[in-house]
C-alpha cells in the first residue's frame, strides 16, 4: 500500500522508505538557483543543463515539460509553481510520484510560512527556507513534514522575528532551543501535551470534477479528484474513526501517515490518531456516473476575417445549492487581432495580451440562462483554432461523488467536543471543446 504523504512504502504496520534525494533546486526558468541543498556529496550545477534544455524546447508553456527527465546517471523531476522550478534529483529508480509528492508538500509548507511561494518571496526568505529544508529532509530521505511539529521548532514569520533579524542578522531566532514535543511522542505527527479551552474538529470534504465535453454537451469523460482537509483542536491523545455512508466510491486512495491502513483495508473506515492543527488526512478519485451542475451550449462561426462567439450557461438544477463563483475561460487563438465580447450577466475581462477572456459572476442567477455573445477578428486566410472552453465553480454543501459522512467517533477521551462537516464541489479540469 503506496503513502504517498510521506514516501514510504506500507506492508501492513511496516513502513519502508522507498525516497531518497541526491540533491534539491529551486530556480527559475532562465537557470537562476534560489536555493540549493545536496545530500550525498556536492553535485555540479552542470545536471541542471539537462533540465534546462527542455525548459528551453517547451517555449512559454511549461505545462508542455515532461515531470521527469532522465541524464545518464540522474533522474529530475521538477513541479512549477508561480514561476519557479522545484527540482528533485536521484540517482536510483523510484516512484516519480513520490518526488512530486514530497515536493508539493514542500511547497505546501513554504505557502504555510511565507504565504506564498515565487522567486521573490523565497529569495526574501531564503534562510527560514533552508531551516525548513533541513527538517523536511535528512540525508536525501523525508524526515519531518508535519507542521505543528515544524512551527514549534522554526517559528511562522513575525514583525518580531523580521526585527531580530534586522538587528541581530540573518537566521537569528529562526531555530528554537527547545526539543519539540512530537519527538518524544509515540506518535511522530503529534505533539504532546496538547490542551484547548473549546475542544473541536472540523472537516472539509473539497471535490474537483475533471471531464472533457463535446461541443453537444456529450461527455467524452469525467471523474471526480477529492480531498478530505481536517482542523484538528482537540486535546490530550484522539483517536478518531471516520465512517462514511458509502465508501465503495473511493478509487486510487492515499492517506496521511497517521491513517492505520490495515483498518481501512479490512474495514473500509479511517482509523487514526490526528495531528494538532490543519492536516490533509486523504486524497481519493471516483470514478462513477458524474452529475454536470451547469450545462455549456457553445456556438463559435468563422468566416473570413470575422468570427462570432454565442455561449448560453444552462443550470441542470442536479443540485439545490447556489452554484457561485462561476468563471468562463475562453483561450483565444495568438493570430487574433481584437474581440468583442459582453453579457448582461457578469462581467467580462479581456486580456489583449494572452488573448485570453473570462466570463465571471458571482452566482448562477435564477429564472435564465447567462448568455454570453460577441465577435472576434483574425487577419484573412489565418484559420484560427477553435478554442477549449474551461469552467470553474463552486458548490457549497454538495458533493459531486456522492461522498457523505456517516460518523465521526472520537475514542481514548471522555470530554465533550463540537463536530463540523462541510462539502465544497468546483470545476477542475473541466474543459468543453467547440466546433467552428
Amino acid at each position: 500500500k503506496w503513502n504517498l504523504l510521506f514516501g514510504i512504502c506500507q506492508f501492513g504496520e511496516r513502513q519502508t522508505v522507498v525516497m531518497s534525494l541526491v540533491s534539491f533546486f529551486v530556480l527559475n526558468p532562465h537557470g537562476g538557483v534560489v536555493i540549493e541543498k545536496h545530500f550525498r556529496g556536492l553535485l555540479s550545477r552542470g545536471i541542471l543543463d539537462y533540465f534546462l534544455e527542455e525548459v528551453r524546447n517547451a517555449g512559454d508553456d511549461y505545462s508542455t515539460l515532461p515531470p521527469v527527465i532522465s541524464s545518464q546517471k540522474y533522474y529530475l523531476i521538477n513541479k512549477y509553481v508561480n514561476g519557479i522550478f522545484f527540482l528533485g534529483i536521484t540517482s536510483t529508480e523510484v516512484s516519480p510520484l513520490f518526488v512530486l509528492e514530497f515536493l508539493t508538500s514542500t511547497i505546501e509548507i513554504y505557502k504555510h510560512y511565507f504565504g506564498n511561494v515565487n522567486e521573490d518571496i523565497m529569495k526574501d526568505n531564503f534562510v527560514k527556507a533552508y531551516f525548513l529544508l533541513d527538517e523536511l529532509i535528512d540525508g536525501g530521505y523525508p524526515f519531518n513534514t508535519e507542521t505543528n511539529i515544524l512551527e514549534e521548532m522554526i517559528p511562522l514569520p513575525s514583525l518580531l522575528n523580521k526585527g531580530k533579524s534586522i538587528l541581530i542578522g540573518p537566521g537569528s531566532g529562526g531555530m528554537s532551543a527547545i526539543l519539540p514535543n512530537g519527538t518524544l511522542s509515540a506518535t511522530r505527527w503529534r505533539r504532546r501535551g496538547v490542551k484547548y479551552t473549546n475542544n473541536e474538529i472540523y472537516l472539509d470534504i473539497i471535490e474537483e470534477i475533471d471531464a472533457i465535453l463535446e461541443s453537444n454537451g456529450n461527455i467524452i469523460c469525467s471523474s471526480v479528484a477529492g480531498t478530505v482537509q481536517v482542523e484538528c483542536n482537540l486535546s490530550g491523545d484522539p483517536d478518531l474513526t471516520l465512517k462514511f455512508a458509502n465508501s465503495q466510491i473511493f478509487d486510487d486512495v492515499s492517506f496521511h501517515p497517521c491513517v492505520r491502513l490495515n483498518v481501512f483495508e479490512s474495514e473500509r473506515v479511517v482509523s487514526f490518531v490526528p495531528p494538532d492543527g490543519k492536516f490533509r488526512l486523504m486524497d481519493y478519485r471516483s470514478k462513477g456516473n458524474i452529475a454536470l451542475p451547469i450545462e455549456v451550449r457553445a456556438t463559435i462561426t468563422r468566416g473570413e476575417s470575422m468570427g462570432n462567439v454565442r455561449i448560453e450557461l444552462v443550470n441542470k438544477h442536479v443540485v439545490d445549492k447556489d452554484i457561485e463563483n462561476v468563471v468562463l475561460t475562453i483561450p483565444f487563438s495568438k493570430t487574433i487581432t481584437s474581440s468583442t465580447l459582453s453579457s448582461r450577466t457578469g462581467n467580462v475581462i479581456i486580456d489583449e495580451t494572452t488573448k485570453e477572456s473570462k466570463w465571471m459572476f458571482r452566482s448562477m442567477p435564477s429564472g435564465i440562462n447567462p448568455v454570453l455573445e460577441g465577435t472576434f477578428t483574425y487577419p484573412p486566410g489565418s484559420n484560427p483554432s477553435s478554442p477549449e472552453l474551461t469552467l470553474d465553480f463552486e458548490i457549497i454543501m454538495w458533493a459531486a461523488s456522492g461522498a457523505r459522512v456517516d460518523t465521526l467517533t472520537l475514542y481514548n477521551e471522555t470530554y465533550s467536543h463540537f463536530k463540523g462537516v462541510r462539502t465544497i464541489t468546483k470545476g477542475g479540469r473541466l474543459q468543453i471543446r467547440t466546433e467552428g
